[in-house]
């Protein structure tokens, strides 16, 4: 973390590995294929970094619990298979572009923390406002009010 990365190798051999924090490495814009050999990785964090999209081996993390995406504001979407993640419990996609239909399929989340302005794009309808009761196992839900603090950097336009 914190470490001006900027690559990582296109292959790891971490069986073991139960924690990865690349977290604040903004030069880091793409993440590749290495996650095959993380089966018992349970923290994730890449917040903070310059990432568009996460690799189609993610769904390799099978024993995931904790993934933090937050303030990746280049992440616009996420691998269909995503909701290969069953033991997934927190994802925070704060300061993100992604929205509610892209992690939809994970209904057995606990806690989940997403911008306001994700919120408000896909609650247009009642239909689209029941997307969040599909999260069944919510014990925490976040909405970070991510518009206030766009008109406060910004101003009024």
């Amino acid at each position: 973390m914190d470490n001006q990365l900027c690559s990582l190798p296109e292959f790891l051999q971490c069986h073991q590995l139960s924690t990865l924090l690349l977290q604040r490495n903004n030069g880091l814009i793409a993440i590749p294929e290495f996650f095959d050999s993380m089966r018992n990785l349970r923290v994730l964090d890449l917040h903070g970094t310059g990432i568009e999209s996460l690799p189609s081996s993610i769904s390799n993390l099978i024993s995931l619990k904790g993934m933090y995406l937050n303030s990746c504001t280049r992440l616009t979407q996420l691998p269909p298979n995503i909701r290969e993640l069953v033991q997934l419990e927190v994802l925070d996609i704060r300061g993100t572009k992604l929205n509610l239909l892209q992690i939809g399929s994970l209904t057995w989340l606990k806690c989940l923390r997403i911008p306001l302005s994700s919120f408000f794009k896909r609650i247009r309808t009642q239909r689209q406002f029941g997307s969040i009761s599909t999260f069944v196992s919510l014990e925490e839900f976040c909405v970070d009010d991510d518009l206030v603090s766009n008109y406060v950097l910004l101003g009024p336009t």
